[in-house]
């Protein structure tokens, strides 16, 4: 991989993370400013960041073992089944 090659892995991933964190700050910041008052942004946004974040510091920090891309699979399909639940609880409630 190239990119783990130029940057390392540690960069790498805080960048991913960070680029998360700035779309709901910017999600929040446009939510704020009563532009798109629709919450289904707001939470995906979030269920991404916390995700992320999460598989992030579990796989990268505390790991004593190589991450293998089947983990982050594994992370990428919880954050998809959230998403859906978060949708349906939404799409019930409005």
């Amino acid at each position: 991989m190239i990119l783990t090659e130029l940057f390392g892995l540690f960069s790498l991933s805080a960048f991913t993370m960070w680029g998360f964190l700035m779309t709901f700050f910017f999600n929040v910041f446009v939510y704020s400013l009563d532009v798109k008052r629709g919450t289904t942004l707001l939470l995906s946004s979030f269920i991404m960041m916390v995700s992320y974040t999460l598989s992030d510091y579990f796989y990268t920090w505390l790991s004593m073992k190589d991450s293998i891309y089947l983990d982050w699979a594994m992370y990428d399909i919880v954050t998809i089944i959230a998403l859906a639940c978060i949708y349906k609880i939404i799409k019930k409630t409005t």
